[in-house]
């Protein structure tokens, strides 16, 4: 069965030589731009969660012991924002992470597109002095 995938039709051309793949200067910056941008609104997110495990009061009855399901429905909120399975300060914690694998890998490439090319390395110098 043949792939589906977009990108199959791109393999043979790969393999050949005859694909070429070109990033301006300013796309590399944009990249690394737009990665610092969403850890910082990831860990923001990852610190909301943990506020909604340590907040103390909710209002739900949870102090009345008559409303035991407002109790379970607490801990519930608590497990789900840090500390429970599939909770969501670990899940933002692993998005962070590859999102700073993400930043890393193409800093690589730029790096090593920098160090190959002299016109792209002069470019990349000149936009990030702005």
């Amino acid at each position: 069965m043949a792939s589906t995938s977009p990108f199959a039709s791109f393999h043979g051309d790969a393999q050949s030589g005859a694909l070429k793949v070109t990033m301006d200067p300013q796309g590399f910056v944009d990249i690394d731009k737009a990665c610092e941008e969403l850890s910082s609104q990831l860990v923001g997110a990852q610190i909301d969660a943990r506020s909604i495990a340590e907040k103390s009061t909710w209002g739900l009855g949870e102090n009345d012991a008559r409303l035991t399901s407002a109790n379970e429905l607490v801990n519930m909120f608590i497990k789900k924002g840090s500390g429970g399975h599939n909770n969501a300060e670990s899940t933002l914690k692993e998005y962070v992470t590859v999102v700073k694998d993400m930043q890393l890998m193409f800093k690589e490439i730029r790096d090593r597109f920098a160090a190959v090319d002299d016109n792209f390395a002069a470019e990349l110098k000149r936009i990030q002095a702005k």
